[in-house]
């Protein structure tokens, strides 16, 4: 594919429109919190050591997953990049 192809194939079509989200409302009844602090909740594993392995994709990802399994499951688990 030359440049000029790809500039009219890949990097010139129409996108579709971003989707909007819903904002949530919390019931008047209900007190929520402006900010979390989710290391206090012990939601958060110590910081890895990324190097230079160019997959800062991985660790991020992985710092998800194992913030979400710690609220679902109630154990921190540190989970593996690879």
């Amino acid at each position: 594919m030359t440049l000029t192809e790809f500039k009219n194939i890949i990097l010139m079509r129409d996108l579709p429109a971003p989707h909007v989200h819903a904002t949530y409302e919390a019931p008047e009844d209900q007190e929520v919190a402006n900010d979390i602090d989710w290391r206090n909740q012990g939601a958060v594993t110590p910081v890895k050591n990324q190097g230079s392995c160019g997959s800062c994709w991985s660790f991020s990802v992985t710092g998800v997953l194992e913030g979400s399994s710690k609220l679902q499951k109630k154990n921190l688990q540190s989970f593996s990049e690879q």
